[in-house]
C-alpha cells in the first residue's frame, strides 16, 4: 500500500477531521477520500466528534466547523 494513502491512527485522523472541518466545509466523501478511509469510518468519527463544540453539522452530508460558521455569520445577508 502507497504510504500517502494509507489510513492514519484514529486520534491523528480526529485532529486532521477537526482541521479540515475548521478551513471550509466537506461532505463525507470528501472527507473519507482525503484521511483514506470509507464513508462508514468517518460516520464514526463524526459522531465521535459530535460533543465537541467544533464540529455542526449543516446537512446529512455537509460538514463545518465553528470558525467557518463563523466567517459565514459575520457576512451580510444582502
Amino acid at each position: 500500500m502507497n504510504p500517502a494513502t494509507q489510513p492514519i491512527k484514529r486520534s491523528v485522523r480526529l485532529i486532521f477531521i477537526m482541521q479540515l472541518l475548521n478551513s471550509r466545509p466537506y461532505t463525507v466523501d470528501e472527507l473519507a477520500d482525503k484521511c483514506a478511509v470509507s464513508r462508514r469510518t468517518i460516520y464514526a468519527d463524526l459522531a465521535a466528534l459530535q460533543d465537541e463544540p467544533l464540529r455542526y453539522p449543516v446537512c446529512s452530508d455537509l460538514w463545518v466547523g465553528q470558525s467557518v460558521l463563523a466567517q459565514l455569520d459575520a457576512k451580510p445577508a444582502f
